[in-house]
């Protein structure tokens, strides 16, 4: 193991040397896997490095063959995916199809291994929310693509519910946009109960000053909706909805006014003359002028 812990760096260095062949390049990383499968405790300090290949700067076979080996090695509990989740959730997008399909296979079988509660899929969606938003080179299409994807595999409305309270402190104030964009947009994904519907309903509170954002109130909008469906068994949600629906629509509206306010008065300001320096001063007012 002390050998395997020497030589690992060296290893994963290799690996991620571009000036390799793509092929020699794929046989490093499949060593790798091989090292981590049979010391994965010696290996454990380099785990970032397992990560390194699915980089979309690498060519597709080394993503390839990269997911491939993660895949092995996370279903078998041999290397932990939390912290790097968002490396593997991010080739559900990836431009080679097969490296997209591979991924999108990984995650229907994480979450098959749900067990007793314990939903790998689910404790995963705040970290990868979490580190695409932050993604600058994540488009919102494909933001939205993975992210639909993984909580496809959220289907209980208890994970859902769950998920509303980690979702709509997201929405926060001070929230990034892109943050507050991805969290609303989860919640309109979310099967909930109508235990979950409140939530949203209540928290309006939390997210009212987002309601401007054309994105975010879409979103939020549709997350309701999906109330309307458990309305019909409760009068006292449907009324809440209205009730709901009706300060949500003022929010928007007051909102949008301000930011179309606020912008005409930027655009006003860039219209205006400046002032010319070398222009002659006005004369002075006549002290004897009545």
């Amino acid at each position: 193991s002390r050998a395997c812990a020497a030589h690992a760096g060296a290893l994963f260095a290799a690996a991620a040397d571009g000036a390799l062949a793509p092929r020699a390049r794929c046989s490093l990383v499949v060593a790798s896997g091989d090292l981590a499968a049979r010391h994965p405790n010696a290996i454990e300090p380099w785990t970032a490095c397992l990560y390194a290949p699915l980089s979309c700067s690498n060519p597709p076979e080394v993503r390839r063959d990269g997911l491939l080996v993660l895949s092995h090695l996370v279903l078998n509990d041999m290397v932990k995916v939390k912290g790097h989740a968002a490396a593997l959730a991010a080739r559900v997008v990836d431009p080679d199809p097969r490296t997209a399909a591979l991924a999108a296979l990984f995650f229907h079988e994480l979450a098959a291994r749900a067990h007793k509660g314990a939903h790998p899929v689910y404790n995963l969606v705040p970290d990868v929310l979490s580190s695409l938003a932050a993604d600058a080179s994540i488009s919102q299409p494909n933001f939205q693509t993975i992210m639909r994807s993984l909580l496809a595999h959220v289907g209980k409305e208890k994970h859902g519910d769950g998920l509303v309270d980690k979702l709509l402190p997201r929405l926060s104030r001070g929230a990034p946009r892109a943050a507050a964009r991805g969290a609303a947009f989860c919640l309109a994904q979310l099967a909930l109960s109508e235990k979950g519907v409140r939530k949203v309903v209540d928290g309006l509170p939390l997210y009212r000053h987002w309601l401007g954002d054309a994105d975010v109130a879409a979103s939020v909008r549709a997350a309701a909706a999906r109330g309307r469906r458990l309305a019909k068994a409760s009068g006292g949600l449907k009324a809440d909805l209205d009730a709901w629906e009706e300060r949500v629509d003022a929010a928007v509206a007051e909102l949008g006014e301000a930011a179309v306010a606020a912008e005409g008065g930027a655009d006003a300001a860039d219209a205006a003359p400046a002032a010319d320096e070398n222009a002659p001063a006005a004369p002075a007012a006549s002290e004897d002028a009545s």
